[in-house]
């Protein structure tokens, strides 16, 4: 379980994993990823994934269930990255991350 809150007197934050494949030769061929999240308080979350080697990004919505995500095929180094904003002082992000299925 991750758990992501601000710095006092700041109105967002963010975690990022890294994946990198490229010293193993390693290219994605099918990735089935299941990412449940929940905000407390006035939060709202991003969620997306992101290629090193591009500006583009792909959303993640929470889900219980495994969803596909064919644009990855051919990734070898990306991140997946969570940003949090709210205007309260107290706001929070939590994530059970359950599985990232990367064949």
């Amino acid at each position: 379980m991750t758990y992501l809150s601000r710095k006092p007197g700041t109105s967002s934050a963010y975690i990022e994993w890294r994946f990198d494949f490229t010293e193993a030769g390693l290219r994605v061929k099918k990735c089935s990823l299941k990412f449940p999240f929940e905000t407390f308080e006035d939060g709202h979350v991003r969620v997306y994934l992101k290629a090193d080697n591009s500006d583009d990004a792909l959303s993640v919505y929470s889900s219980l269930t495994a969803t596909d995500v064919p644009k990855m095929r051919g990734w070898d180094k990306f991140s997946l990255i969570a940003e949090l904003d709210c205007e309260r002082d107290a706001c929070a992000f939590q994530v059970r991350p359950r599985s990232c299925r990367v064949v």
